[in-house]
């Protein structure tokens, strides 16, 4: 009975739903017209967002990157991040990176080892990733580059653009899962200077990264 009184429904309002649907469409197609051509090519985008350049328009890339011993000096230097390839100046030097934004997190003995070597290593300035204004003391982790190449004030060869920042229609004071995602993402260091295959991307850690350390012996 079901069955059949939904095919009767659908037989009867048939011509109505089209046009119902074409008058959407159409209005739609009116309101929000196609991107063109030379835009899609170009991976740019059509609406009426802060434009942010698309890392990769056309080709999702192989391995990019790797890790090696550093070619900084000094013990401390550990691992690097290496390109596999070229990268010119103005391009992506690997994947863009999500960033997670740490917000007034209290120094407390129950911290742990871990914890305290993330603060004191590897984690930015919250201005550096557009997230001052999250809390009075805000650090921006980003898990990838951000956080496993190393940084020379006077060599560095990357820059980093700003990160989109999108709520994904969980409003931070309403919504019980704002919380469950980072609305900072597509965090893009591109290439300051020329990088050829097996160079090491060194990133700009700021002046303040290395006071810090000046006479601690870290």
């Amino acid at each position: 009975g079901a069955g059949a009184g939904a095919g009767a429904g659908a037989g009867a309002g048939g011509a109505s739903d089209d046009t119902s649907l074409s008058s959407s469409a159409s209005t739609s197609a009116a309101a929000d017209p196609p991107p063109t051509a030379a835009a899609a090519s170009e991976g740019r985008r059509t609406n009426n967002y802060p434009p942010h350049p698309h890392p990769y328009p056309n080709n999702p890339p192989g391995c990019r990157l790797f890790l090696a011993s550093s070619t900084l000096p000094g013990p401390d230097s550990g691992l690097g991040v290496f390109v596999t390839r070229p990268i010119r100046r103005g391009r992506p030097t690997g994947p863009s990176d999500l960033v997670i934004q740490l917000v007034d997190v209290p120094p407390t003995p129950e911290a742990s080892d871990s914890f305290r070597l993330l603060i004191r290593d590897y984690v930015w300035d919250g201005s550096g990733t557009g997230g001052q204004y999250e809390g009075r003391k805000v650090w921006s982790v980003c898990p990838g580059l951000g956080m496993l190449a190393n940084g020379h004030g006077t060599y560095k060869n990357v820059l980093p653009f700003r990160p989109d920042v999108d709520e994904a229609d969980l409003p931070r004071t309403t919504s019980p899962g704002a919380g469950s995602n980072t609305h900072y993402h597509n965090y893009t260091f591109f290439a300051r200077v020329d990088i050829e295959a097996g160079g090491e991307v060194l990133v700009d850690m700021g002046d303040n990264w290395f006071n810090k350390r000046e006479g601690t012996g870290e």
